[in-house]
């Protein structure tokens, strides 16, 4: 879907097929702003890629499958779905670890094989190996420092849980910076002050962005 704005919920300028060639005037968080024949609006960053995918009547598949980890929270688990979106039918639930078949990766979603049953999945919380078991108490990253990359003028929620429909704890310009806690998948945990919760990873950058009066940076095509 090609959007007026950057959100899911601004209306429609197009329907953009497979294939379809796209100049990304600029990038922030997940959204891309492009230019798509005689249209400009925005699309879903994570479903543009640099070379054109091939189309649907090859029957050799481009990747082998590979082997790959659920990598949530411990405690928590992946909901294993019937097709690629947030609504559809939950098949099963994956706990931390549990290793699934990638049989193809479109956008933010994964085809996998998880036993004796095929469904999609959040293909942010798969990793190439094996998260560690919850016993260990010694967390392996250090926090770091992050600064909260939006749109000039936006702002980034700060939510009480790792969720859209959580409650809101504040609200963070841009600029802001906060020390991440942790990450998994889509989400990173922040302190944000005397505040803690989570906000979407994607909009978090290792430098601070610049301010909204600079006009000197030609956006990138």
């Amino acid at each position: 879907m090609l959007r007026k704005s950057a959100a899911d919920n601004s209306a429609i300028l197009g329907r953009l097929e497979r294939g379809t060639s796209v100049k990304v005037l600029s990038v922030s968080g997940a959204w891309a702003k492009v230019a798509a024949g005689s249209k400009t609006g925005y699309v879903r960053a994570a479903y543009l890629s640099a070379s054109k995918p091939g189309g649907a009547s090859s029957g050799t598949p481009a990747s082998k499958t590979v082997t790959k980890y659920v990598n949530v929270d411990p405690g928590s688990h992946l909901l294993l779905r019937k097709s690629a979106a947030d609504n559809s039918a939950i098949l099963g639930r994956l706990e931390r670890g549990t290793s699934v078949k990638v049989l193809s990766v479109s956008g933010a979603w994964a085809k996998v094989a998880a036993g004796s049953k095929t469904g999609y999945v959040r293909a942010a919380y798969l990793s190439a190996s094996k998260p560690g078991g919850a016993s260990s108490g010694t967390p392996a990253p250090k926090t770091v420092t992050k600064y909260v990359n939006v749109d000039p003028g936006s702002h980034l929620l700060l939510r009480k849980s790792a969720a859209d429909n959580s409650a809101i704890l504040g609200r963070l310009e841009r600029g802001t910076s906060v020390k991440v806690l942790s990450v998994s998948g889509a989400w990173a945990k922040v302190a944000a002050g005397s505040k803690t919760g989570y906000v979407r990873a994607a909009y978090l950058s290792a430098s601070k962005p610049g301010g909204a009066s600079s006009g000197s940076l030609p956006p990138k095509q």
